[in-house]
């Protein structure tokens, strides 16, 4: 038994819970039972970094704002109507000016919680 970081398969948040090989856990956040994991997906560290954010698709625009980072990508968020719909495998350009990030990405993941609200992970 130990702690791990986790992160919600659904609304994507991260919390503390402790763990036992092949047990389940229930998200604080939007009250999702999921298994934990043994591996973690992604190969690198996540830092939790919130940056706002642009992506753009064929000359359209969209504002978010990062969740995490890590080196080959990060999760957003979006808040708010998109000018343009976005499905797994679509090719996507980010620009993070903060991080000086200006970077082709590939949409991993999509979840769209409501018209409003959508959250998604690129791959540099």
């Amino acid at each position: 038994m130990f702690v791990k970081k986790v992160l919600c398969s659904r609304c994507q948040g991260e919390f503390y819970a402790v763990t036992v090989k092949g047990n389940s856990t229930t998200c604080p956040f939007c009250g999702y039972t999921f298994e934990i994991p043994e591996k973690e997906r992604r190969r690198d560290e996540r830092y939790a970094i919130q940056k706002d954010c642009s992506i753009l698709k064929e000359g359209n625009i969209i504002l978010a704002r990062t969740f995490n980072i890590s080196k080959r990508g990060l999760g957003l968020k979006v808040t708010g109507p998109m000018s343009f719909d976005v499905a797994r495998h679509d090719l996507v350009h980010i620009i993070i000016n903060d991080l000086e990030i200006d970077s082709d990405a590939m949409v991993v993941w999509v979840k769209r919680f409501n018209g409003l609200i959508h959250k998604m992970g690129l791959r540099f």
